[in-house]
């Protein structure tokens, strides 16, 4: 028989085939383990709310049951600051607690407003401030307390 016969010789992937099917998985692979990373920075910061939004909420609970005597407004009880020292943190909150929480990395302030919103109450408010890589983050609740 005189036919031609076809025979192939592809018996497999050259070399460029694998070198390219090799970087596309790696450059894939790469954008997968940076999304890994933001994933993981996510559930840390979540973490760090979650843990700071209980212990302000656990705060303000106790400044809520408090003997509203106890319950001054300002640093000392001669210098009222009323509502516009709400926000105040640090050494300017008429509370303060430092290293609390996991490992102590947050600091609890608390301030009081007397006569706000009406003469009978009070208004409380807890602000948890923590640190992460330098950068300063905070939550903050309030309350209304009755005076009487």
């Amino acid at each position: 028989m005189t036919g031609s016969s076809s025979h192939s010789h592809d018996k497999g992937f050259s070399v460029l085939e694998v070198l390219l099917g090799v970087s596309v998985f790696a450059i894939g692979l790469m954008g997968v383990m940076a999304l890994h990373m933001y994933s993981l920075k996510g559930v840390a910061f979540s973490g760090n709310l979650t843990e700071a939004n209980a212990i302000a909420a656990n705060q303000l609970e106790r400044l809520m049951r408090a003997d509203i005597n106890t319950l001054v407004d300002g640093p000392s009880p001669n210098s009222p600051n009323g509502l516009a020292g709400l926000n105040d943190t640090g050494n300017a909150a008429d509370g303060l607690a430092t290293g609390v929480g996991t490992n102590g990395k947050y600091t609890v302030c608390w301030n009081i407003a007397p006569n706000q919103p009406a003469n009978t109450l009070r208004t409380v408010r807890v602000h948890v401030l923590w640190s992460v890589r330098g950068t300063t983050q905070q939550i903050s609740i309030s309350g209304i307390r009755r005076r009487f």
